[in-house]
């Protein structure tokens, strides 16, 4: 049986107006069809399937996974279970890959007026808005994920980084984040990355290998409905030997307000996304609390854990609805499953802190 060096998994739910695009864009990158592309249609009511199926029949390594809607966690879940390839990423069916990272460079430097944020312990962010948007025409180029594949091999990493670029036609707005210099990180530039795995927004334009995936037992957590995929990411690079950071390879990111992760009314985002950090770093801090060689880190993020725990009731309470507690109508009143599964956690963790806190004293 041929072994395969990377796996690509893709979600899809009712996304037949974009599918294709990424796929050809999958296609388009060198030894393609050396890939282990694996379609996991989450249920989809449109012609999602049947698309797919068609590109089957000129791409034989596609394989189609038709399963009740799940979500995008179990979807990739499921992607995981059935991959083969050595190593394994991630892409939404609505995204594309493979963007020429020197076209965004040069089409936001020629726009003077972006915001630059940059040479933060190695990681570049701009943005730029626009009152019009311009017209952006995606440059591809073919050495996305042979770029991966080669650092992710040649340091023998568990995590391999890339970059994106956001194209959010509705807010109207461009922005790109990646790395100046590839870094290969030990103990101390990993908790650089840790952090830098904070602000990525997604379990996209990376590699992970597979075998540090199921010996590790990391998988997205299907409960959290949002910021599962950032969670993912901390802790793969937390739990990672070694990461490596791959500049030039981006993904393009289409970002739209009608996706899961994004909301017309900012209210119920504010609330949903306060709700969500929470969660992530509770788990974070589960994890962190258990490795004495992430002392400081511990301790800030726990910092920043109790804070957000203390602070979130007083801060959004004037955006609580009562029937919009994650689907809970007893929000006002208390008396809600969600709130005080969430303040147990707090405690506990708040407990480990001052016990560590007082263990190294």
């Amino acid at each position: 049986m041929k072994t395969h060096e990377l796996s690509v998994i893709i979600p899809a739910y009712n996304c037949a107006d974009c599918i294709g695009a990424c796929l050809d864009s999958v296609f388009y990158q060198a030894n393609s069809q050396n890939l282990d592309v694996i379609v996991i249609n989450d249920g989809s009511t449109d012609r999602t399937g049947s698309i797919v199926s068609r590109y089957q029949d000129q791409y034989p390594n596609i394989t189609l996974i038709n399963q009740r809607n799940a979500g995008v966690s179990a979807a990739r879940n499921m992607g995981i279970e059935v991959a083969e390839g050595k190593y394994i990423t991630f892409v939404d069916a609505d995204d594309t890959v493979g963007l020429s990272a020197k076209y965004v460079k040069t089409f936001l430097d020629a726009r003077m007026d972006y915001v630059r944020w940059s040479d933060i312990d190695g990681l570049q962010f701009r943005l730029r808005n626009f009152d019009k948007m311009p017209e952006f025409k995606p440059i591809y180029e073919r050495a996305y994920f042979s770029r991966m594949l080669h650092a992710a091999n040649m340091f023998n990493a568990d995590v391999a980084l890339g970059g994106k670029a956001t194209l959010n036609t509705e807010d109207k707005y461009i922005s790109s984040l990646g790395y100046h210099d590839q870094l290969y990180s030990g103990p101390y530039a990993k908790q650089q990355i840790l952090r830098h795995a904070d602000k990525r927004e997604s379990a996209n334009f990376a590699l992970y290998r597979r075998d540090f995936l199921n010996q590790t037992n990391l998988r997205f957590e299907q409960s959290m409905p949002l910021d599962e995929d950032i969670l993912f990411t901390m802790l793969a690079v937390l739990r990672a030997k070694s990461v490596i950071t791959v500049p030039k390879s981006t993904y393009l990111y289409n970002r739209y307000r009608g996706t899961a992760s994004n909301f017309h009314d900012v209210a119920q985002a504010n609330y949903k996304y306060t709700i969500a950090t929470i969660q992530r770093l509770s788990v974070l801090m589960q994890e962190l609390g258990s490795r004495p060689e992430w002392d400081v880190e511990y301790n800030e993020w726990m910092r920043e854990f109790a804070r957000i725990g203390r602070d979130a009731p007083i801060e959004y309470q004037r955006h609580f609805a009562n029937e919009n507690c994650l689907g809970c109508p007893c929000d006002k009143c208390g008396d809600c499953a969600q709130r005080r599964a969430t303040d147990r956690r707090i405690t506990e963790n708040i407990q480990m802190f001052l016990q560590n806190t007082k263990s190294r004293e």
